[in-house]
């Protein structure tokens, strides 16, 4: 399982297709689409290509179910495999992500405030 905060983005995500022997394997071009599971934490910039330079930017923390446990989200990238004039879709996934909060949004600091002084009866 990944876990990344909302100060930070993932750069450079790459979708590799391969064969069934784990050999490099081509998919047809303009095919590619990626997806988040919960575009509330994580959305999926998609590259030109489609397969490499591909950005997964944070957007909030992840949820917290009714057990105590954050909710997870996942990256998609799915493309036809079929060069010629069918589709066969294959789809790659990531492992879970748990996205927490960033520094930058947390109390580091502040400042106490009086009111009026009064008199004690």
């Amino acid at each position: 399982m990944a876990t990344i905060n909302t100060d930070q983005r993932y750069d450079n995500v790459n979708a590799e297709f391969t064969t069934a022997a784990g050999a490099p394997a081509q998919v047809q071009p303009g095919s590619v689409v990626w997806a988040s599971s919960d575009e509330t934490q994580l959305v999926v910039i998609a590259s030109a290509d489609g397969l490499t330079g591909n950005v997964v930017n944070t957007v909030s923390p992840s949820p917290i179910d009714a057990d105590g446990n954050p909710v997870t989200a996942r990256v998609t990238c799915s493309a036809d495999a079929d060069l010629g004039n069918g589709v066969v879709t294959v789809t790659l996934t990531s492992e879970d992500v748990t996205v927490t909060q960033g520094p930058s949004s947390m109390a580091s600091g502040g400042t106490i405030t009086f009111g009026a002084p009064v008199a004690k009866v």
